[in-house]
């Protein structure tokens, strides 16, 4: 038995080292993804209100062009409020777990994308809403 611990010790020594695991120490939350988020919000705030107030309020905006299989082609207000606000809050949400979790595709860091990407993809949408809106 103790020849046993002796040899799985002697293993476990020359193993390869593990990858970068979650820390207790190390803090997820930074200065970074809290202004990312920040961005996301805002961007998905105003995608937001552009999106409810034009879509079937306007006659140049009948239906929804951009996301029709989220919204719908006649998205009412409530859906695109509840869409929305779910987009908001799973993407601070999965982001921050892929941040925990050190996730990459080689060299990229998945964490920011997830930001970057749904917020500009709201930011742009809020544009070409604005320019529909005049």
């Amino acid at each position: 038995m103790r020849h046993g611990i002796i040899a799985l010790l002697m293993c476990a020594s020359f193993a390869q080292t593990l990858p970068d695991a979650p820390s207790a120490s190390k803090k997820v939350t930074d200065r970074n993804f809290w202004m990312l988020t920040g961005y996301n919000t805002g961007a998905t705030i105003a995608d937001m209100g552009t999106t409810s107030a034009l879509v079937g309020h306007q006659p140049q905006c009948r239906y929804e062009g951009g996301t029709v299989f989220l919204y719908g082609k006649h998205a009412n207000d409530e859906r695109v409020i509840a869409v929305m606000t779910a987009e908001m809050v799973l993407t601070p949400t999965a982001s921050y777990f892929l941040k925990k979790y050190n996730v990459r595709i080689g060299k990229l860091k998945l964490s920011p994308l997830m930001f970057l990407v749904s917020g500009t993809a709201h930011a742009t949408g809020a544009a070409r809403n604005m320019r529909h809106r005049r």
